[in-house]
């Protein structure tokens, strides 16, 4: 889609008035309205704020209250047609900003988490080497903490492992732990 389009988001408004739209490149902007005590308020788009996970929310207010929307999921809502009804909204470039239309669609839970590059990230992130010390102050490196975990057997955690790896503990098993520099 090259032209922005705008959208009326739906909930916020009704057949005469609405409050919200929602554009095919995800921007979001409050109409011109009356308040409540009479005064005019012109419109103006709305910055909205990144959650901890990297996905952009904008607070949206109908009868004093105000609900904390996605906008990946608003510009689907407004923009997708969900046959299937899919519950979840993929990023087709694994880009949590880039909210435009055309980098969205509708997923399964199954479809999101193997999608594109996560399986891959997600062992990334789950194999940092780590040093694993010995009583006697010797040490193997092991690939990650669940490997060595899997490896030695039930008799050591991986959360311990991570407790020690984080400063939250000071040994497991009689073991120490650190991250490869």
């Amino acid at each position: 889609m090259t032209e922005e389009v705008w959208k009326d988001i739906v909930g916020y408004g009704d057949e005469y008035k609405w409050l919200y739209q929602i554009s095919s490149y995800g921007r979001v902007r409050c109409l011109d309205r009356v308040d409540s005590i009479g005064r005019k308020r012109l419109g103006h788009i709305i910055n909205g704020a990144y959650s901890g996970a990297g996905y952009k929310y904008v607070g949206l207010t109908k009868n004093a209250k105000t609900t904390s929307a996605r906008v990946n999921r608003l510009v689907a809502l407004a923009f997708i047609q969900n046959e299937e009804n899919k519950p979840y909204v993929n990023h087709k470039d694994e880009n949590k900003k880039n909210n435009n239309v055309d980098n969205l669609e509708w997923v399964t839970a199954k479809e999101n988490s193997n999608y594109g590059t996560s399986i891959e990230r997600l062992s990334k992130s789950q194999s940092i080497p780590i040093k694993v010390i010995y009583q006697d102050n010797t040490y193997e490196i092991w690939d990650g903490a669940s490997i060595f975990a899997r490896e030695y057997g039930n008799s050591v955690d991986q959360r311990h492992i991570v407790d020690v790896l984080k400063g939250r503990r000071k040994s497991h098993r009689g073991l120490r732990f650190e991250y490869v520099d």
